[in-house]
């Protein structure tokens, strides 16, 4: 399913890119501005650290798990968990699932001036396929890339004077043309999540979006007891979606008024990512204490809301720590490198 991962690539939001480096400052910036503003009055802890938000560099799909790195796309093997595929990419700003079970990756070549070239790999391994044309550019760390209503479309969040997503078709390996529109404000984009061909959904204040093309926008109000909402994840089932507070998951389904399936406690620390999948929801939470100079992470694995497991995690940067689902294990970013646990007895895999 954030402000600083993109940093490494370009600027387009499914999955999400890498850019080289620039993405990053900004929100390595708006971090160090904000050391204050998680602290706890009466407690030694001091969250300096603002959650994860904007699309990932972890993207699972049929063909197993893909990341997106500063210069190119790894597809790792999910059963031995090592590197089977490497694309080299330059400035990528996205990737994402397409309709078809594929996977998308997006680069910003500086030879392109401007323009874009896609990636498209299909799960069963055949030879990838290429083009490019021209997408709007996106200041946003990461930018959003989701499934279109066919194999060859898909919805991409980008920024010109505003925000907005669009619907991208490719016509040929140099025709690519966008087909509708759907305005958004800036800060919707940190929480597009894909939930269909040509169907995404975003928070929105303490409302949930539901966008879909032709260009139709739709709102839910979030329930009063739902304060400060953060993240946003698709369950997988139906129009279900796991909402994060700083200390709370809350399982909710679209309707008038939005129904509360099950709210989850979670802690100690506050709740830095998350992702879901099949009944199941892996979060990774922060803890930072006064005076302490390694953070505190620790990663829970939630089975129909009942907490499963917990194991600790090593201390690492920010900017790139992502979690992330997969059949049969829960994977962790790390750096350019994958911390992965096994999701039935949470033992350390790699």
């Amino acid at each position: 399913m954030r402000q600083g991962a993109l940093a490494l690539f370009g600027t387009v939001a499914g999955c999400s890119m890498p850019s080289t480096g620039c993405a990053h400052e900004p929100r390595k910036a708006e971090r160090e501005g904000r050391k204050d503003s998680m602290a706890e009055k009466g407690s030694t802890r001091v969250n300096k650290t603002p959650p994860q938000r904007g699309q990932s560099l972890l993207c699972p799909w049929k063909g197993g798990l893909a990341q997106l790195q500063r210069t190119a796309l790894v597809l790792w093997d999910n059963e031995r968990w090592i590197e089977k595929q490497r694309v080299p990419l330059e400035q990528p700003i996205g990737i994402g699932r397409l309709s078809d079970g594929g996977l998308m990756a997006i680069e910003r070549p500086a030879a392109l001036a401007g323009n874009v070239r896609l990636h498209t790999l299909a799960a069963d391994a055949t030879p990838q396929k290429a083009a490019q044309g021209f997408v709007s550019y996106s200041l946003v760390a990461a930018s959003f890339v989701g499934a279109g209503r066919t194999a060859d479309e898909f919805v991409f969040a980008g920024q010109a004077k505003k925000y907005h997503l669009t619907l991208q078709k490719v016509y040929g390996p140099e025709d690519l043309r966008g087909q509708d529109i759907i305005p958004l404000e800036a800060d919707d984009a940190q929480t597009l999540v894909s939930i269909g061909p040509g169907v995404a959904a975003c928070l929105h204040g303490r409302e949930i979006l539901k966008l879909s093309f032709p260009a139709a926008k739709a709102s839910y109000p979030l329930p009063a007891s739902v304060q400060n909402p953060v993240h946003l994840s698709y369950s997988g089932k139906g129009e279900s979606f796991w909402v994060s507070t700083e200390k709370a998951l809350h399982l909710v389904t679209l309707g008038q008024p939005v129904q509360i399936q099950k709210t989850v406690p979670v802690g100690p620390g506050l709740i830095f990512h998350i992702d879901s999948a099949e009944g199941q929801v892996a979060v990774l939470l922060l803890e930072e204490l006064a005076g302490a100079t390694v953070r505190k992470w620790t990663l829970v694995l939630y089975q129909d809301g009942t907490e499963r497991w917990r194991a600790a995690v090593p201390d690492g940067p920010p900017q790139d720590r992502f979690v992330a689902l997969v059949p049969g294990s829960v994977v962790v970013s790390e750096g350019e490198g994958l911390l992965v646990w096994e999701s039935t007895s949470g033992s350390r895999r790699k």
